[in-house]
């Protein structure tokens, strides 16, 4: 039988000055998002979870297990749910680079840069300085870095063949299993428009939160919009 993959955004967080817990709503929202869901859930059907292993992105997971879980619980619907959540770094944000270190863009990484040409000058320090005070101060960072390639970040491309890698992996052993599989896979919005540029040629801007896309059957669907595709 198929396998049915779901990618996620992580739910409404209140801002991004670091990696923070779900708001209530955003809470709210994956529950409903899970429970959305849990009505295209076949009996039969074998459902696993990934995440990104940021607190909001882990968080978006466990409510989305939970909203399916309590709905196939209520219609009485034959599934088998596995848990623990699987955390997995290539479902993590993108990453910038200095000094031969990575760093998550949810740490504040302006302060670091300033710090970094005040303690120690240098032109890789202060080109890092540069391309996040741009990245920061634009109205969409994602768009920036979509279209500012620069070694002092990872490319969208690179975040793609990792996120692709992870989704592949979670296909391996399921070819010849008789049951359909789903897969919900919990990451970050940047992961996601660079994925779908590549497959429909262009950035379809910020997904929701807790806004998904669906692989299946050779092809990607997003908000209505389809594309062929295969991992």
């Amino acid at each position: 039988m198929s396998t049915i993959i779901h990618v996620v955004r992580h739910g409404r967080i209140p801002n991004y000055d670091t990696d923070q817990s779900l708001t209530a709503e955003g809470r709210e929202e994956a529950l409903a998002v899970g429970r959305g869901l849990a009505a295209l859930i076949q009996p039969g059907e074998t459902i696993r979870f990934c995440s990104s292993p940021a607190r909001r992105a882990r968080e978006t997971a466990a409510l989305l297990c939970q909203g399916i879980t309590n709905t196939v619980a209520e219609t009485r619907t034959d599934v088998t749910v596995v848990t623990p959540i699987a955390v997995d770094d290539r479902l993590q944000n993108n990453q910038f680079y200095l000094n031969g270190s990575s760093y998550d863009p949810m740490i504040p990484l302006l302060d670091v840069a300033h710090w970094r040409v005040q303690s120690t000058p240098s032109p890789e320090n202060e080109a890092f300085l540069a391309y996040q005070t741009e990245f920061w101060s634009a109205s969409d960072p994602v768009t920036y870095w979509l279209t500012h390639p620069s070694p002092l970040a990872e490319s969208p491309a690179a975040v793609v063949e990792r996120l692709q890698a992870c989704l592949k992996e979670r296909l391996t052993g399921q070819e010849n299993n008789n049951s359909l599989h789903r897969e919900i896979c919990v990451t970050h919005s940047a992961n996601i428009r660079a994925f779908l540029r590549q497959v429909f040629g262009r950035d379809p801007g910020p997904p929701a939160f807790s806004g998904l896309l669906t692989i299946s059957a050779g092809q990607v669907e997003y908000q209505g919009q389809v594309a062929d595709f295969s991992l």
